[in-house]
């Protein structure tokens, strides 16, 4: 394989990108903000244990996220700009096309985490920390780091439009980071058994080291195989008397050092076995490549499919005086739900957040009904921005915004309908979220737990300011990622700037404030209003002068 050329393409190419610099300045500040909030009281020979898990999870966390987003546009840009076919005309081949893009890539992750290390040895010099500590978090962040990025790579080859391959990149990155996580698990429980001398026989089946219900698995998961808590590690020596610590120390003080040896041996066969599956995804994807490489309309038979699945078939009559009732009352809001696929996105999310809350009710643990909430909201806040940051990106790649502004509607017009689209497309999910929501709080302090109860200071946080907070979320942050979106800004650029405006500030000037709960609490609806009013004057002052990028970022 002729790779050179590739590479030489790839490093000018993503050298002129700036998000390559922004990503790790994202990852510093990230690292940094959870130092911040680590909690230093206790022992002081366990601080660099606490801040260590802490700053681990952080990063293992990060690299399922972010690293997908890296290779997640890198061949259907290439498809969709129309220069992989001139890549053809030269005597490289699609494995040689894949496998530069994804060194390069893989320099561009090694980088993210090159800017981070030097906040990651400060654990090692408050001590309490061995190097077994770090072999373990090397092998699991080189692992996770090597799938997140075969996810996007495929998720690249298998989607032509840059949204839709974000979107899949994260699915797919989340899909491998809970496989991967699952078979980390059951390789210890595997291999423990064979250096213990235990009184009873070890359990055969490994359902029976997993909870019942998805959200309870997910948290144990993620504690085992980031070291945030030492429960995962004591099912089978957690009854007797053993040494107190928390995470991976708890295995070294506890566990026999041979199978210590074994872990870390098994740990690094995972690696190996990462890097075939990334062989493995890196051929399937060339063989997407070679297929796939041009833009072709699509055939009859898919073109029958689409009609049959996609084409309104009941109530046409309704349908269609609805949506021309929507053409007239917002023109531009109907710009953002006129397609089957921006209606099937409103719908899928409703239909989602249904058939979740259906999940949580039937769990057999009640806090996880309430924490549900929150993953829920968190997810639902996240697409809104993911909506908002991109909202007029299609208009300006097409050269539609032109054409709108010398329409005669206004900029201020044109700023209400969009920010009333970006409503209403998920205004069927709010409203099924806020109504459990509701229901859930009459029975709050049962939901929370033994230290939640309705005279506290958690209730009024929690089940008041937290809802709170995301309705305000979800009227305000719709014109911060608009204003964001027309930004000679990359789309995850523009995502993630408006999550921390809207999202990370608010929260950590709440933080800041934290002495007194009531000042907190007008520090973050006060600072979201403020951030939100400032974006909306600056958007609409950069529309009427016609003061912005019309290039595709």
């Amino acid at each position: 394989m002729n790779l050179l050329p590739v590479i030489m393409r790839e490093l000018r190419a993503q050298s002129r990108q700036p998000m390559t610099y922004w990503l790790r300045a994202i990852g510093i500040g990230a690292i940094l903000g959870v130092m911040a909030l680590v909690d230093v009281r206790g022992v002081p020979s366990e601080l660099g244990g606490r801040l260590f898990s802490a700053l681990n999870a952080t990063l293992f966390l990060s690299i399922w996220i972010f690293v997908p987003l890296l290779t997640a546009d890198t061949i259907s840009r290439e498809k969709r700009e129309g220069t992989l076919g001139l890549l053809f005309l030269t005597p490289l081949t699609p494995i040689g096309i894949v496998f530069g893009k994804s060194l390069i890539h893989t320099l561009r992750a090694i980088t993210l985490f090159l800017a981070v290390l030097p906040v990651l040895a400060l654990p090692f010099l408050l001590g309490g920390l061995t190097w077994k500590d770090c072999v373990v978090s090397l092998f699991l962040n080189s692992s996770a780091l090597v799938l997140a990025l075969a996810a996007g790579l495929l998720a690249s080859t298998l989607a032509t439009d840059s949204r839709r391959a974000l979107v899949l990149a994260l699915v797919l990155s989340l899909g491998f980071a809970y496989l991967f996580m699952l078979v980390h698990l059951h390789v210890f429980y595997s291999t423990l058994p064979r250096f213990l001398k235990l009184p009873f026989a070890p359990p055969t089946h490994f359902a029976w080291f997993l909870p019942d219900n998805l959200i309870s698995q997910i948290e144990l998961l993620i504690s085992f195989n980031t070291g945030l808590s030492s429960h995962p590690y004591q099912f089978y020596y957690g009854w007797s008397r053993m040494a107190s610590a928390e995470g991976w120390r708890y295995v070294w003080l506890n566990y026999p050092v041979p199978f210590q040896i074994a872990w870390l041996r098994e740990l690094g066969w995972l690696f190996v076995e990462s890097m075939f599956g990334f062989a493995a995804i890196a051929v399937l994807a060339s063989w997407r490549v070679r297929r796939t490489w041009r833009l072709e309309p699509p055939s009859l038979r898919h073109a029958q499919l689409q009609k049959f699945f996609c084409a309104p078939r009941f109530w046409k009559s309704i349908f269609r005086s609805k949506m021309s009732g929507l053409l007239t009352r917002n023109p531009i809001g109907w710009l953002q739900q006129y397609t089957w696929s921006a209606r099937l996105l409103k719908w899928g999310w409703c239909l989602g957040i249904v058939l979740f809350e259906c999940m949580l009710v039937t769990a057999p643990s009640l806090s996880n009904v309430w924490d549900g909430q929150y993953l829920l909201a968190s997810l639902l806040i996240l697409g809104i921005a993911f909506t908002a940051s991109g909202s007029f990106r299609e208009e300006r790649q097409t050269g539609a915004m032109e054409l709108l502004l010398i329409t005669p509607l206004k900029a201020r017009q044109i700023l209400r309908g969009r920010i009333r689209g970006v409503w209403g497309q998920f205004l069927p999910a709010t409203v099924v979220l806020v109504s459990a929501w509701l229901w859930l709080l009459k029975d709050a302090s049962l939901f929370a737990g033994r230290d939640y109860t309705s005279q506290t200071i958690y209730w009024q946080v929690f089940s008041i300011v937290l809802p709170l907070f995301f309705l305000s979320s979800f009227c305000l942050l719709p014109g911060i990622g608009l204003f964001f979106s027309m930004q000679r800004l990359h789309f995850v650029g523009a995502w993630l700037l408006t999550c921390a405006t809207g999202l990370l500030v608010p929260v950590l000037s709440c933080w800041w404030m934290k002495r007194s709960w009531l000042f907190a609490v007008s520090s973050l609806f006060t600072t979201q209003f403020v951030l939100a009013l400032t974006s909306r004057i600056l958007l609409e002052r950069n529309l009427t002068g016609r003061r912005f990028a019309l290039g595709s970022a």
